[in-house]
């Protein structure tokens, strides 16, 4: 029997979410954005000066984009 190591622990969860996002899953994708957004959102943050409206439209223009790339994968 195999033990997953704590590697494999952290970085399964993304990956399975990822790869289902990708199956067309949206309730994954949905999962991952809900995981991964906020810390997008502070990296757009800092890069737009704090412009909260700019930030949210990025961010929203960033997650279009990467289901559009998951969906032309298929």
């Amino acid at each position: 029997m195999r033990i997953p190591s704590r590697r494999d622990e952290s970085a399964d969860p993304l990956t399975q979410l990822a790869d289902r996002a990708q199956s067309g899953d949206r309730g994954a994708f949905e999962q991952l954005l809900r995981r991964l957004d906020p810390g997008l959102k502070r990296i757009l943050l800092r890069r737009t000066g704090g412009q909260v409206e700019l930030t949210d439209e990025f961010a929203q223009r960033t997650w279009i984009a990467v289901w559009e790339a998951f969906r032309d994968k298929r």
